[in-house]
């Protein structure tokens, strides 16, 4: 077995995943009923919602509860969290729903809704 190094301290596994696949940029990265995503595509979004999330105050390290259907945004919504160094929750939608009043305090006793909007595509 061939030995590996141990990441960074500062490890952000977004910035990694971005950077492995920069080469990639026109190549299918995602695909849901709403289209395809091209890694470039990816790439870009997800930078864009982590400036989003810093654009509205969240620091470092806080907590971002995503509560969406599984889709591109999903995924754009996961990485672009821990691209800003955010702490994701993901949720599944249709068991939150059952369940949402209770949502937000058990994941943060102080959080506060905030709604980064990203266009669709």
């Amino acid at each position: 077995m061939t030995p590996t190094a141990a990441p960074p301290e500062r490890f952000n596994f977004a910035r990694h995943l971005l950077t492995l696949n920069a080469g990639r940029a026109e190549k299918t990265a995602l695909i849901d009923d709403q289209g395809t995503l091209s890694y470039g595509e990816l790439a870009d979004q997800v930078q864009r919602f982590a400036g989003a999330l810093t654009a509205l105050g969240l620091r470092r390290e806080e907590r971002v509860l995503l509560l969406m259907h599984d889709s591109s945004d999903w995924v754009v919504a996961f990485l672009g969290a821990l691209h800003a160094a955010r702490r994701t929750t993901p949720t599944c939608w249709p068991t939150a729903a059952r369940r949402r009043p209770s949502c937000p305090p058990r994941c943060c006793p102080h959080c506060r809704p905030r709604w980064p909007h990203r266009p669709r595509r």
